[in-house]
């Protein structure tokens, strides 16, 4: 294996603006997936640690299954389901917008709080 770093940042230096030094055969996907990597707003993995999924919040008293939610609490609820998928349709992706809420994807949270059993329901038939 042979030592290119000189001879990369000498192509580097040669680039203009909006030029991206890259092997042939480098298509848009790639191009992209390269600028997101290790970008904090842009790459899903960095930064991340542990991810929380609804058996841990339970486990840790995060969300409590049991407990009916205000209606102050439901109402904050749909409307940022509703702001998540404005979001979505906006072209975000759907594991950075509507799968962002852990009672969106799993119904058993909402047992008590039937009101919103149904409105997640119309969602879920939306996808």
């Amino acid at each position: 294996m042979e030592d290119i770093t000189d001879l990369v940042f000498k192509g580097c230096d040669e680039l203009d603006d909006l030029e991206l030094l890259a092997p042939g055969g480098f298509d848009l996907f790639e191009t992209m997936s390269a600028f997101e990597l290790m970008d904090p707003k842009m790459d899903l993995r960095i930064d991340r640690g542990e991810v929380l999924n609804s058996k841990k919040a339970i486990q840790e008293g995060i969300i409590d299954p049991k407990r009916s939610l205000s209606h102050h609490e439901m109402l904050a609820l749909m409307n940022r389901i509703l702001r998540e998928t404005a979001s979505w349709l906006s072209g975000s992706q759907m594991q950075q917008s509507l799968y962002t809420c852990l009672l969106f994807s799993s119904k058993s949270l909402l047992e008590n709080n039937p009101i919103l059993v149904h409105y997640f329901e119309a969602f879920h038939y939306l996808f």
